[in-house]
């Protein structure tokens, strides 16, 4: 999906350099939903996101200081 503004590589994206924890949700020409799933202590491969973004983060499991 990246835009003609985008100067990584296409497998610098999130969803190919990292595909083990960011799975596209919903995607069009101009919005893309990702969820993103990084367990603790997991190290992400080098990646970038082709536009600008927000995120939102939930936690579903307790951390030790919750």
């Amino acid at each position: 999906m990246p835009d003609e503004t985008w100067s990584w590589p296409d497998t610098m994206d999130a969803t190919v350099a990292a595909p083990e924890s960011h799975r596209v949700l919903y995607e069009d020409d101009r919005t893309r939903v990702l969820e993103v799933v990084i367990p603790p202590g997991v190290r992400e491969p080098e990646h970038t996101h082709a536009r600008p973004r927000t995120s939102t983060k939930w936690r579903t499991t307790p951390t030790a200081s919750s």
